[in-house]
């Protein structure tokens, strides 16, 4: 939970990770009322950027808060574990878009750490932003499942498509070292975005969450 010293260890754990591979991080901080507290709690949020090729940018965020009723090594430590490895491989690769690793504080508090961070970008930031890639509970259960609107040229299609060997054009030709392999990932379903609230609501018409059940 926010502002307490478990929250603070996380915090630096993630800002050492991330430096460690040569980022540089910021720390967006806000404050919050928790749904059984009457006082205000900080939260914060993780950030480190990516430069790619041009100013359009992905997003891929994943929670690092968890409550007292889960299992907080599937949600989200699973999610921030995955982060911080593609945060890795990806350092020296060239990307055609940046690309921003965001750990949120305060998810599971109507995800106050989301809203924040979306309410908090300028117009133009919110223009570049071109997906959004939210990870959560990704060690429990034996299918993952991708989250977010279809349609052609959807984000969650293309991946859908590419987990099942094939390019989004519906060709069967071999997918290339940028896309996703079999059978790294299984998406044996899709379903629209729950109605329940989501971070990938936020941003709308942009968002993928993928989590494993």
């Amino acid at each position: 939970m926010d502002g307490t010293s478990q929250a603070e260890q996380a915090i630096q754990y993630l800002q050492s990770a991330l430096q460690k591979d040569g980022y540089a991080t910021s720390l967006q901080t806000f404050s919050y009322y928790s749904y059984d507290e009457d006082d205000q709690v900080d939260g914060v949020n993780v950030l480190a950027v990516k430069p790619g090729a041009s100013p359009r940018e992905i997003v891929v965020a994943a929670h690092y808060d968890s409550v007292d009723d889960v299992d907080g090594a599937d949600d989200n430590a699973s999610g921030v574990a995955v982060l911080l490895s593609a945060a890795a491989r990806l350092k020296d690769v060239q990307t055609p878009s940046t690309i921003r690793f965001v750990s949120f504080g305060a998810e599971e508090n109507d995800l106050d750490g989301p809203r924040y961070f979306v309410g908090h970008l300028g117009s133009q930031e919110k223009k570049n932003v071109v997906a959004l890639l939210n990870l959560d509970s990704l060690i429990a259960g034996d299918k993952t499942y991708a989250y977010g609107e279809g349609g052609s040229g959807s984000l969650r299609d293309w991946i859908g498509a590419a987990a099942a060997g094939r390019h989004p054009d519906g060709s069967q030709r071999p997918p290339g070292p940028g896309l996703l392999r079999r059978p790294a990932v299984r998406l044996r379903r899709f379903r629209p975005v729950p109605r329940r609230r989501h971070p990938v609501r936020l941003l709308r018409g942009h968002g993928l969450g993928i989590r494993q059940r």
